[in-house]
Parts: structure tokens; C-alpha cells; sequence
């Protein structure tokens, strides 16, 4: 049995907001994302294949971790740890559907 004793992860999901001229504010404080849900994980390396992998996206795979299978975990949202914000860019799941395999590249650090 997995043991996820690496670190929690809160996740969340941008809230909409916009310049007046209708552009995407970034988010840098935490009134800028709604919460869903915090998950325990177990840190993965990271393989020579997923730095690749993450390369081929433009992308830098800064953090993978595992969790346990949920779905309620989206491409499109955001996971908070240790202060630092992360994009989702790659989510794959075990054979037996029991774990999720999360990419996170670090995007800023946010205010809290």
C-alpha cells in the first residue's frame, strides 16, 4: 500500500477576473483562486523520459507527484504548495485507476 506522507497539495481553480479591456489577470494572492479540495502525496522522481515528455509541451517539470485517484483534479486548475503556485500540465492515472500522476511546473510564489 502507498503511503502519501511527502507533503499536502491544496487545489484550486482560477477565479475569473479580468483587465477593463477583457485580459486575464494572472493570480497572484489567494483571494485570486477558489479552493476544491487538499490531497497527501508521495513525491516521484523525475525520469530523464518525463523531462523530455514535459520539454515537448514547452514546459518545465519542476514537481511530480502522486495522489490518490480522484476525480476532481483538472488540467485547468492550480495546485498550491509550500506558498509556491503551480500549472497542472499533465495529469496520467495508474493501471488499476487507484493513483493519479500529477506534471506541475512552478509558476510564481503567491501572496497569501
Amino acid at each position: 500500500m502507498t503511503s502519501y506522507n511527502d507533503g499536502i497539495i491544496e487545489v484550486y481553480k482560477s477565479r475569473e477576473k479580468k483587465t477593463i479591456f477583457s485580459a486575464k489577470l494572472n493570480e497572484t494572492l489567494l483571494d485570486d483562486l477558489e479552493f476544491i479540495q487538499k490531497f497527501y502525496f508521495k513525491e516521484e522522481s523525475k525520469r530523464q523520459e518525463d523531462l523530455m515528455f514535459a520539454n515537448s509541451f514547452g514546459k518545465t517539470l519542476s514537481l511530480k507527484i502522486k495522489i490518490p485517484y480522484t476525480n476532481k483534479v483538472e488540467i485547468s486548475h492550480k495546485v498550491l504548495y509550500e506558498n509556491y503556485l503551480y500549472d497542472i500540465f499533465h495529469i496520467d492515472f495508474s493501471k488499476n485507476k487507484k493513483e493519479l500522476y500529477i506534471y506541475l511546473e512552478r509558476v510564481r510564489k503567491i501572496g497569501i
